[in-house]
């Protein structure tokens, strides 16, 4: 299908950054990503650097929005076997806070607090 539209030249030209030989087809690449969202769908945007801390925190390498939603899973529960605990994003922030205090990895600060806090409760 060809379409006509009117594009403001600083969007233009950033696309001719990506592609200077054929920056029509950078738009039409970018318009393929966003196929499946419609528009009145929320999305969120995630910049170089916002990425970059993701997966630094991660401690791998995101690709998509699954591989986010699985990360914020992940740093939202603390597991003890097959028990899974959710933590509220204030617990976590806390949990993370102390650790750093200690001078610790999380696993190493919580390790011994549900030592503790099993051990008490089998007492």
């Amino acid at each position: 299908m060809l379409i006509s539209l009117s594009i403001p030249d600083e969007i233009y030209s950033r696309y001719m950054k990506h592609n200077p030989q054929n920056p029509t087809k950078a738009l039409i690449e970018q318009l393929k990503r966003f196929s499946e969202i419609s528009p009145s769908e929320r999305i969120v945007i995630l910049g170089k650097g916002d990425l970059a801390e993701i997966q630094r925190l991660a401690e791998a390498s995101i690709e998509d929005a699954p591989g986010v939603v699985k990360f914020v899973q992940k740093t939202s529960q603390m597991s003890v076997g097959e028990v899974a605990v959710e933590l509220t994003p204030t617990q976590r922030e806390l949990a993370d806070s102390r650790a750093k205090f200690m001078g610790m990895s999380l696993p190493e600060w919580l390790r011994p607090v549900l030592q503790t806090a099993i051990a008490s409760h089998l007492q």
